[in-house]
């Protein structure tokens, strides 16, 4: 497996009108998957003191499929469809083939339990330099790698933040398929 790092991908900071969500489901209606450019990239995220975001599929309750930003190697958890949308969105649908959603019902945890992607659905990524991005979510807030929880949740990603220090900048690492 051969990385490449996004950095040269202009990224915009576009605010496109959505729908209101559904407070049922956590989305926006209408479905925006018509708004898909191109084919989706397989990427890895790299966090805070170079670790990756996994989708946690082997938590039970309220922690399963929430995204942390703990993990020192690759397996099939730190793998994530990026999807470019219309208007400078992303989407990212993560290893259990739902859509990563900051979950306003939720304490705006990062967490792929989405069929569609919806307004709760779309982030923007916005470039800070030397290949790091900050991810902001739908309501303006920016991702982080909480490193202030305790025991298992420490690195738990929330979208929270007013403005992006340390554990809101993340590289985004396209993985090319092996060379034959």
């Amino acid at each position: 497996m051969r990385l490449v790092s996004l950095s040269t991908i202009a990224f915009t900071c576009l605010w496109i009108g959505c729908a209101t969500p559904n407070m049922e489901t956590g989305s926006a209606e209408p479905d925006t998957s018509n708004d898909m450019v191109g084919d989706p990239e397989l990427v890895l995220l790299r966090g805070v003191g170079g670790n990756l975001v996994s989708c946690e599929l082997g938590r039970e309750g309220k922690d399963h499929a929430s995204l942390f930003c703990n993990r020192p190697d690759a397996g099939e958890w730190e793998r994530f469809q990026l999807y470019h949308m219309k208007g400078g969105k992303v989407a990212l649908k993560a290893a259990n083939g739902l859509f990563v959603s900051s979950d306003f019902e939720n304490g705006k945890v990062l967490v792929a339990n989405r069929g569609e992607v919806g307004e709760w659905e779309l982030f923007t990524l916005e470039d800070q330099g030397s290949d790091h991005v900050a991810i902001k979510a739908w309501d303006g807030y920016y991702v982080s790698a909480d490193l202030s929880k305790e025991g298992a949740q420490k690195g738990i990603l929330v979208g929270d933040r007013v403005k992006p220090e340390e554990w809101e900048l993340f590289r985004i690492e396209k993985i090319e398929p092996a060379a034959e």
